[in-house]
C-alpha cells in the first residue's frame, strides 16, 4: 500500500497486522508499507519446529522480494516483530 521507500510491518506475538491501524494512515503518506505475518504466524507457515530467528528473518526477507520489495528498506517491529 502507498508509494515511496519500502517499510515493512512486522506483528507481535498476540496481534494480528491490525495493530498497525492507528499509524498506518499517516505512514502511507510517504511510504509504501506492507504488513507482515511472521513465519508461523496469521497466515504464514512455520520455518521449523522453533521459532529460530535467522531462518525467520530470511523467510522474511524473501517473502518481501517475491512481491517485489527490494532493499533498502526499513523494518518496524512490535513485541516479537521487533526480535524477527
Amino acid at each position: 500500500m502507498g508509494a515511496g521507500l519500502p517499510l515493512a510491518l512486522l506483528r507481535g506475538l498476540a496481534t494480528s497486522r491490525v495493530i498497525w491501524a492507528a499509524v498506518l494512515g499517516e505512514l502511507l503518506r510517504t511510504r509504501h508499507v506492507v504488513t507482515v505475518d511472521l513465519p508461523g504466524f496469521g497466515r504464514s507457515a512455520a520455518v521449523g519446529a522453533e521459532f529460530e530467528l535467522e531462518p525467520v528473518a530470511a523467510r522474511i526477507a524473501r517473502g518481501l522480494a517475491a512481491r517485489g520489495i527490494a532493499g533498502p528498506y526499513d523494518v518496524v517491529g512490535h513485541s516479537l516483530g521487533g526480535v524477527a
